[in-house]
């Protein structure tokens, strides 16, 4: 696994995804990051429901992921992240989580609640490689 990239969060979204997250436990929770576009950064954040409804795995349908790319252009961003929590396992990429993640190249960001304060990392999963992004947060 590679390192030295970065993904650029800004602050407010980072916390409120943490929070987010806290909120569904024991479930996993989930949702979308867009930035404006042409710039990979995590300025939106998009909350939500996980379908699948379960502790150890989370559902985005392509209808939800549609509506909400469509809500992104019309705002003049782009996806930028996806993000998820493991509620019981570490912030790692699981085999499911690389087979089915439909956008190689977006950050992947994962959120672990088996510490405290729970972990965070980031990761791009292309060609079969992850790549670990080191998260900067920023402020206006």
């Amino acid at each position: 696994m590679e390192s030295s990239a970065f993904f650029y969060i800004h602050e407010a979204v980072y916390k409120e995804m943490i929070a987010y997250c806290r909120q569904d436990l024991p479930n996993e929770a989930c949702g979308l990051m867009s930035g404006p576009t042409g710039i990979e950064t995590g300025h939106t954040l998009w909350k939500l429901p996980n379908e699948a409804k379960q502790k150890n795995r989370f559902l985005l349908s392509e209808d939800t992921i549609s509506e909400v790319l469509e809500e992104m252009k019309k705002r003049g961003e782009q996806l930028t992240g996806i993000f998820h929590s493991h509620p019981t396992k570490v912030a790692y990429p699981s085999a499911t989580d690389i087979a089915c993640n439909p956008y190689p190249g977006v950050a992947y960001i994962i959120i672990s609640f088996t510490d405290s304060p729970p972990v965070v990392r980031c990761f791009t999963m292309k060609d079969n490689k992850l790549q670990q992004l080191d998260i900067v947060l920023f402020r206006d």
